[in-house]
């Protein structure tokens, strides 16, 4: 099985090593309710499937973190322990178990936190086998038979034989696996309810008191709400206690209750938390909130584009006329939003138009001679295809500025 998990290791670290880019850039979406609305959330969402990779980005993240979803940088740790492995293995071929040793205990700690992850523990226990063959051969007999037990005890069914390793280490092995040692009382002590798992065997939950046999152990710790925990652990006579704090999973946690309550009902921190989950959980490089609302008598979209919880765009206006295509004013603003510089936090769930609306769609007092009055708040450059159209209102305000563009416009700018 060794030669297997060595191919597998190198395809991880392929994958991991690939740009972003090199995939053609994803992109999530998050309808923002709206009072008034003149397209729903449904029509709006069902618009937006045929423009970005995931139209309802909660939802999503939502249901990768139920299937077990980590951010990208677990694959990138599965790279980094792959090229350890590998230089370690070669070391060790090569005649330099000291080198070998230090790179195979190197890539043991930094794997740690695969043993939370699909195919970890198998990746670990490998990692400990051959890291145990090597400190064999430096004459280190007693950790090397720590790391051999554990080896065996996260992979029961790996064999080990003469056709892959030297006899030394084959019958090392087998001695160290047939060894039974002193155990200790130990206390786990984590968050009430919390899911353990010992040496790749569920164990209960938390707390709980069992005899461990003294040496090395690795444990993992779950809790729904918590990002996962998972450890080396190396017990002797005189450890009764094993305490372990879960950290919250903030992001995870908002990301559900935004998906429940909408972004609205998040604060500030909260809805940073939630975007930051989308990006990494949803695997997505980007996050387009999308409003519908009224201008001025006419129907309009909001949008703001996120790259992270820290890094929106300015809020976009686009209106357009009341039998303009909903599709083609997506377009465009999905274009302003994408040549916008990302130096804002989120802001558009919480946006003076989003909570009041601005009146039904029709005719109204803002309305002149069938042309209403559309504005860039806040300041910045206007867009020169449309600068005749935009009026500027001078303000002192720290917002960011918001683009609007004109509904006679809008039937300009998409006409073939």
């Amino acid at each position: 099985m060794t030669r297997p998990v060595l191919a597998s290791l190198a395809a991880v670290a392929a994958v991991a090593a690939a740009p972003r880019g090199a995939r053609g850039e994803r992109v999530g979406a998050i309808v923002i309710p709206t009072v008034d609305a003149p397209v729903d959330a449904m029509a709006l969402t069902a618009a937006l499937a045929a423009r970005v990779d995931e139209p309802d980005a909660l939802a999503a993240v939502v249901e990768a973190r139920r299937a077990g979803a980590q951010p990208r940088a677990a694959l990138d740790r599965f790279a980094e322990v792959a090229n350890l492995v590998g230089e370690g293995w070669r070391a060790y071929v090569a005649a330099d178990p000291e080198f070998a040793a230090a790179r195979l205990a190197a890539a043991r700690t930094a794997a740690e936190e695969l043993l939370v992850l699909s195919g970890g523990e198998g990746v670990y226990a490998d990692t400990c086998l051959r890291l145990g063959i090597a400190l064999l051969h430096l004459g280190q007999r007693d950790r090397a038979s720590d790391a051999l037990r554990l080896a065996h005890a996260l992979d029961p069914d790996r064999a080990v034989t003469a056709a892959e390793f030297l006899p030394d280490a084959v019958a090392a092995y087998d001695a160290a696996i047939a060894v039974t040692p002193p155990t200790v009382a130990v206390r786990i002590d984590a968050l009430a309810g919390a899911a353990i798992v010992l040496d790749g065997r569920a164990i209960g939950r938390a707390p709980l008191t069992l005899d461990l046999a003294i040496g090395a152990h690795v444990i993992a710790v779950t809790a729904d709400g918590y990002q996962p925990y998972a450890h080396a652990l190396e017990l002797t006579a005189a450890t009764p206690l094993v305490a372990i704090e879960l950290v919250p999973d903030r992001g995870a946690v908002a990301a559900a209750r935004a998906a429940r309550a909408g972004l609205g009902a998040l604060g500030e921190r909260d809805t940073a938390a939630a975007i930051d989950a989308i990006v990494t959980l949803a695997d997505v490089d980007a996050v387009l909130l999308v409003a519908s609302t009224v201008r001025a008598g006419a129907p309009a979209l909001l949008g703001q584009r996120c790259t992270g919880g820290a890094a929106c765009t300015a809020v976009v206006e686009v209106g357009y006329p009341l039998d303009g295509d909903l599709g083609a004013a997506l377009g465009i603003l999905g274009q302003r939003l994408a040549g916008a510089e990302p130096r804002y936090r989120v802001t558009l769930p919480g946006d003076v138009r989003v909570r009041r609306g601005d009146g039904a769609v029709g005719p109204g007092p803002d309305r002149t001679g069938g042309r209403a009055r559309w504005y860039w708040i806040g300041g910045g450059v206007a867009l020169a295809a449309i600068a005749t159209a935009v009026v500027l209102a001078a303000t002192t305000s720290d917002d960011p500025p918001v683009v609007t563009i004109d509904p006679d416009d809008f039937t300009r700018l998409t006409a073939p």
